[in-house]
């Protein structure tokens, strides 16, 4: 068995199935983070019971054309992770900021 995609997603749904608004879901992450400068693909306000989606990464390893597709693949995960650390910055309680 071999990795054959990749996706990073932050998810949000309402208990109640509600529609997950970009006013309820989005508004605070843009206000915190500058979420609209990111890159990082953002699905709100889709019908009831769907999640609100922060799409962080999305890739299939038939897209690289590299000879080492999985290093590639480790090398840009690692890069994305830090990228997705340092934009939740400032989301972390004060405690726990080093």
């Amino acid at each position: 068995m071999s990795i054959q995609a990749i996706n990073l997603v932050l998810s949000a749904q309402s208990r109640d199935r509600r529609i997950v608004t970009s006013e309820i879901f989005l508004e605070p992450l843009n206000r915190a983070s500058s979420l609209g400068q990111t890159g990082f693909q953002c699905i709100a306000d889709r019908e009831p019971g769907r999640s609100g989606l922060i799409v962080f990464y999305e890739r299939n390893i038939s897209e690289i054309s590299d000879a080492e597709p999985y290093e590639i693949l480790e090398h840009e995960l690692a890069l994305k992770m830090k990228e997705i650390a340092d934009w939740l910055q400032p989301f972390r309680p004060q405690h726990l900021k080093s």
